[in-house]
């Protein structure tokens, strides 16, 4: 059972606990336990790593000179008017609202009332609770600014988001927000007396300037392969659409389980995401997704997309994802959304081997994935 990937940054994220569950739940593959049983035993783990919260602000004012800072969870908002509850029951009194990347402090992560997919996750703000599916559970971490930079190198936004403007300086426009989680390439550093900036690559034009201490630029060593040990052959992959779950093998011994969001039927198109066989012989540690279309009917533009492994030339991956917490129901166009650590883990647990560096890498052959 691998649980090394969250490397102590566990966050409150409603089913990403089983990566630490016991041995006996993956013998069991989740055979014969109810979906609202295993939800509240997420629920009840959930619940029992929570720490007292730090500030938000005051890790980020924090000197870019000092060690990384790491904070128990906080929230991002995801969408205006998200409503706050009295208690944890979509009927309860609407006691406020929250705009879109407002950042909340999780007090507690507690068991409530269940939404349509089943997950029965709230989270008690200072007042007030939260469903959360409506949130991007978020850290503050800030990093040490690289002075000089001789090649591009991946970086990760460790806050809970920053903004990527056209030109350095907070009074320039900014072209894109980025947000926790997603992965860009650092290409230069340019240095001002109050701050530092890196340059980022912008796969839609210029590159992009952001605050250098928002982004933990990856050594080698954090992004080793998973298991080398194991023969390529004896690793495979099985999504199930219906569970809306992905579960790893070493043999016949499953190693990994995460909640997905497959694609869904929108009223633009049908994007279910087409079971088969395939194989992950073609990978990005970082991919600028968009769909856009003249009637901006379900039209995204999402910078960043963390640990792609694709399945077919089509661009149906599986990929990290930070615009939604509503995994274990159907929400992509077609896509295997996973949180950004399980699609990390499977990033570099799967086959090819991607060499540190290597904006895209594709082989002839992949790990087996089967979607069922």
């Amino acid at each position: 059972m691998h649980s090394g990937y969250l490397n102590g940054q566990i966050q409150v994220q409603w089913l990403t606990f089983i990566t630490k569950m016991t041995w006996a739940l993956f013998k069991e593959q989740l055979d014969g336990l109810s979906r609202r049983d295993f939800l509240k035993m997420s629920a009840a783990f959930l619940v029992s790593i929570m720490l007292p919260p730090r500030t938000i602000e005051a890790q980020l004012t924090e000197s870019q000179n000092n060690p990384p800072l790491t904070i128990p969870p906080y929230g991002r908002v995801f969408k205006s008017n998200t409503p706050i509850y009295q208690s944890r029951s979509f009927s309860a009194e609407k006691i406020g609202a929250l705009p879109a990347d407002k950042i909340v402090k999780i007090r507690a992560a507690l068991e409530g009332e269940a939404d349509k997919s089943g997950n029965p996750l709230w989270y008690q703000l200072d007042k007030g609770t939260i469903h959360s599916s409506s949130v991007q559970p978020v850290k503050a971490q800030l990093n040490p600014a690289y002075r000089e930079i001789n090649k591009s190198r991946l970086a990760e936004v460790t806050v809970p988001y920053t903004d990527a403007y056209r030109q350095p300086g907070l009074k320039h426009t900014a072209a894109y927000r980025y947000y926790f989680g997603s992965t860009h390439w650092v290409t230069d550093v340019l240095i001002e007396e109050k701050a530092v900036w890196y340059k980022v690559r912008n796969e839609r034009g210029k590159g992009l300037y952001v605050n250098a201490v928002h982004l933990h630029i990856f050594q080698p060593e954090e992004l080793q392969p998973i298991s080398l040990d194991v023969p390529a052959e004896s690793k495979r992959i099985e999504i199930h659409l219906e569970k809306q779950m992905l579960f790893a093998y070493e043999d016949d011994s499953p190693v990994f389980v995460a909640p997905i969001s497959s694609g869904a039927k929108f009223s633009s198109g049908n994007f279910t995401t087409p079971r088969g066989r395939y194989i992950t012989n073609r990978k990005r540690p970082s991919r600028h997704m968009s769909y856009l279309t003249a009637s901006r009917s379900h039209n995204y533009d999402l910078p960043g997309v963390p640990w792609v492994s694709y399945l077919t030339t089509t661009g149906i991956s599986i990929h990290g994802t930070y615009w939604h917490n509503s995994f274990g129901r159907p929400l992509s166009h077609g896509c295997i959304n996973l949180t950004p650590e399980a699609s990390r883990w499977i990033f570099l647990w799967t086959q090819p081997i991607v060499p540190f560096e290597k904006v895209f890498w594709a082989e002839a052959d992949g790990t087996r994935v089967e979607v069922l």
